[in-house]
């Protein structure tokens, strides 16, 4: 008798975890479907330009750009602090010039391409702000959609800058990790990433770039702005149609 009964038991208590779990995949289905308000952020922490990097070559182009001395250099190794030097003043220069907030470009294509490729979805809310890991583990109590656009890989350590990058050897480069949560749980992590020498006749110098107080720059960070949202969506609507 007690034997049946905790038979019983047992296999009441199989078929409440094998259909609550059933329940939470159906949930979570249905939330990838019609989630409801979504709310995206970007973890990051905000900066106004970008970051530039030199990688070694085209010294001569840079020297003659940006007012070193060709002969000091000859006569002086180009040294670190050198470097340093030439892309602390090329990130001042960019900035002087007005280049846009690239976060704020790569959040606010993304709501647009989202409410109007995805229009089942409603209205989102967007924080324009870049936010701490301490902050998404506060907005993950939340039961609603969350949209998280990281610019590092790890929640273990201090989140990065969002500016994108500017290097001699690649152009602009970024790379955007976006995580997509429904009540609380991960749905969706994909790697969104940038560089110009990837993309068909993008790749410029950077005296190119800056030419005319940078505009092809500006252009290409929205460029790739556009890019990384258009990529973003596209994961996401491979994702709704599996949930289909």
């Amino acid at each position: 008798m007690k034997k049946a009964v905790g038979m019983i038991l047992l296999v009441s208590v199989f078929f409440t975890f094998l259909f609550s779990g059933c329940g939470s995949k159906l949930s979570l289905r249905k939330g990838m479907l019609q989630p409801g308000q979504l709310r995206m952020v970007t973890q990051c922490v905000p900066r106004t330009s970008v970051k530039v990097y030199h990688s070694g070559g085209e010294l001569a182009a840079i020297t003659n750009s940006y007012g070193t001395s060709l002969l000091s250099v000859i006569a002086k190794p180009f040294t670190d602090i050198t470097v340093k030097d030439w892309e602390m003043a090329v990130e001042k220069e960019i900035f002087s010039a007005g280049a846009p907030r690239f976060y704020e470009a790569v959040m606010e294509k993304s709501a647009e391409k989202i409410s109007r490729q995805i229009p089942d979805w409603e209205p989102m809310i967007v924080d324009d702000q870049g936010v701490s890991p301490e902050t998404v583990k506060s907005l993950l109590r939340d039961p609603g959609p969350l949209l998280v656009l990281a610019c590092g890989a790890s929640y273990s350590k201090p989140p990065l800058s969002c500016a994108p990058g500017l290097s001699t050897a690649h152009g602009l480069e970024s790379r955007y990790y976006a995580r997509l949560y429904l009540r609380g749980q991960l749905v969706l992590e994909k790697s969104l990433k940038y560089e110009s020498d990837h993309e068909p006749s993008r790749y410029r110098k950077i005296e190119e770039f800056s030419v005319d107080n940078w505009k092809l720059l500006k252009e290409e960070m929205e460029y790739a702005a556009d890019v990384i949202s258009t990529r973003l969506v596209k994961d996401l609507m491979i994702e709704i149609r599996r949930a289909e």
